[in-house]
């Protein structure tokens, strides 16, 4: 769990493909827009919308992916697009998720008001585009974990921390629970987030880190493509295809990441 939130290798690879300043310019707006799925989904279907809404920005498309990439499976018609036939649909589609993602394709900055997201970024950034580890990820799990949500009296006390109460808690957390393990803020909180996942209601499978997912889900649909694994994660890091939502997990799933890692071998 420490090293949920790196990506390196995935960086890494693109920089094969598309070469350093590319590479930079790509990263960054893939690891903008992927997290700006995740609010009120579990990390898979972050993924499987998250790179969607990529792909439609690389290709020019974001607006047909406003329209349509919220829709439930059983309320497509004749029009919807081929291309989105195995992206989740979403009930914070054109708030809380593809809201943010056009205005930050539009002005090129984020513009979001709560903390998670823009600190999950940051955490998932890579040396080259830069990243933090100082600050946790104040997700739900996270909020629920530390026992905010048992003192909170609001109508929805297991939400995400918001702004003031993030200012107070992210700095004492730092200091009081992850500098006296000896490691960074972030990975505490990714430690965190696995060790109280049964009571905070994690649905993400725990254990395997961001990339692994990343790996699995690629994989899963390579399968389905009848393509290599190889091929279509190289399209998904460029923004060319998109990944699935997972039905399930299994061992030969991380080989598709695991090959990411041993970059030499597949070097163009």
């Amino acid at each position: 769990m420490d090293s949920w939130y790196v990506m390196d290798p995935a960086y890494q690879r693109m920089v094969q493909l598309l070469g350093p300043e590319q590479a930079k310019l790509e990263y960054q707006r893939f690891n903008t827009i992927v997290p700006m799925f995740s609010p009120g989904s579990d990390v898979l279907t972050e993924i499987n919308r998250g790179t969607a809404a990529n792909m439609f920005a690389k290709q020019g498309r974001f607006a047909d992916f406003m329209r349509y990439g919220g829709v439930a499976e059983n309320k497509r018609g004749a029009d919807f697009p081929a291309d989105l036939l195995d992206v989740s649909g979403h009930p914070y589609h054109s708030t809380a998720q593809a809201g943010p993602a056009s205005r930050y394709l539009e002005r090129g900055v984020v513009d979001m008001t709560q903390p998670k997201v823009p600190l999950y970024m940051q955490a998932s950034g890579v040396p080259e585009t830069g990243f933090q580890t100082t600050l946790p990820v104040p997700d739900a799990h996270f909020t629920r974990a530390s026992g905010m949500s048992d003192v909170r009296k609001n109508a929805n006390p297991g939400a995400s921390m918001k702004t003031p109460e993030y200012a107070a808690y992210g700095p004492w957390y730092r200091e009081n629970v992850a500098k006296p393990l000896g490691i960074e803020a972030v990975p505490a909180q990714a430690r965190m987030w696995g060790t109280y996942a049964p009571q905070t209601g994690v649905d993400t499978p725990v254990g395997a880190p961001k990339l692994e997912l990343l790996a699995q889900s690629i994989w899963e649909r390579a399968q389905k493509l009848g393509i290599d694994p190889r091929v279509l994660r190289d399209q998904v890091l460029s923004g060319n295809a998109h990944a699935v939502q997972l039905l399930g997990t299994g061992t030969a799933a991380g080989l598709a990441m695991g090959s990411m890692a041993r970059q030499n071998e597949y070097q163009q």
